[in-house]
Formats: structure tokens, C-alpha cells, sequence
């Protein structure tokens, strides 16, 4: 397990240490500024007098609503993003199965309960394993050939 999270906690630092703002985001960041502008401008004519109330809000409440579908979808970009919670729990378990010893002879509950989150079992007989820092491992069922392993090992 340690080979495969040591890897992976390496990608996952890259990514946030280099995390620039991807040409969506920075798109975003213009539009809604743009939009922040164009509420001042609007503001503006309207306290001036050259503008009915109506059209005002009217406006108003545009700009509004696609404000918030901007920063609705520059949030929903950034929490798709890898983090520190991630980062943290896969340098949590890497220690874990270190302190180990690192290749375990024999399973050990108390360590699996620690590591795994829950176990899903699908229709197409497939064990799903959702590890505590996102990971997801998939184990085929073999049927008969898993019952003879088993049988040969005793």
C-alpha cells in the first residue's frame, strides 16, 4: 500500500503547490468583475436620475443573478481541486503502515479500520474498498478460483 500512497502524496503536493488558475477560473474572475462593474456603472446612472426605478432593479437583479452563477461556478471549480485535507489524511496512513513496519504478514482488524472507510460490494461481484483518503480499490470476486486458493493455502 505504501507504493502506491507515496506516489500518490507526491502528485497531490505538485498539484496544490503549483495550483495555478486554469484559463475557467481566470475567465470567471473576469466575468465577475466585469459584472461588478457594470452594478457601479448601473448604480451610478441611477442615482443620477437618468434611469426609472423599474429598469433599475430590473437590471439590477440580472446582473445579481449571474453574479451568483459565477461564483457558484468558480466554487464548484476550486472544490474540485486536490487539497490539504487530502494531502493530510494519505500522509496519515503512509505513517500508520510505516509505524507497522511497512508489509503486514497477517491482517490485522484494528489497522484495517483505520485505513478503509467502507466496503461496497457491486452487482458485477466487485468489492469496493473507499480507503479513508479517497482512494478507491477494486477487487474482482473469482468465484471458484478464489475458493481454490484458498483451500490449496490450508
Amino acid at each position: 500500500m505504501i507504493i502506491i500512497l507515496e506516489p500518490l502524496l507526491r502528485e497531490l503536493c505538485e498539484m496544490v503547490e503549483g495550483q495555478q488558475e486554469s484559463e475557467a477560473v481566470e475567465e470567471l474572475n473576469k466575468e465577475i468583475n466585469d459584472l461588478n462593474e457594470q452594478r457601479l456603472i448601473l448604480s451610478q446612472v441611477m442615482r443620477k436620475g437618468y434611469m426609472d426605478s423599474a429598469l433599475f432593479y430590473e437590471k439590477n437583479n440580472d446582473i445579481g443573478l449571474r453574479l451568483l452563477d459565477c461564483k457558484r461556478r468558480k466554487a464548484l471549480l476550486h472544490s474540485k481541486r486536490p487539497g490539504i485535507k487530502e494531502i493530510a489524511s494519505t500522509e496519515r496512513l503512509i505513517r500508520l503502515l510505516q509505524d507497522e513496519g511497512g508489509l503486514l504478514e497477517e491482517f490485522r482488524d484494528d489497522l484495517f479500520n483505520l485505513m478503509v472507510k467502507e466496503i461496497h460490494i457491486t452487482k458485477e461481484r466487485e468489492i469496493v474498498f473507499y480507503i479513508q483518503n479517497g482512494l478507491t480499490f477494486i477487487e474482482k470476486e473469482g468465484g471458484k478460483a478464489d475458493a481454490v486458493a484458498y483451500s490449496n493455502r490450508i
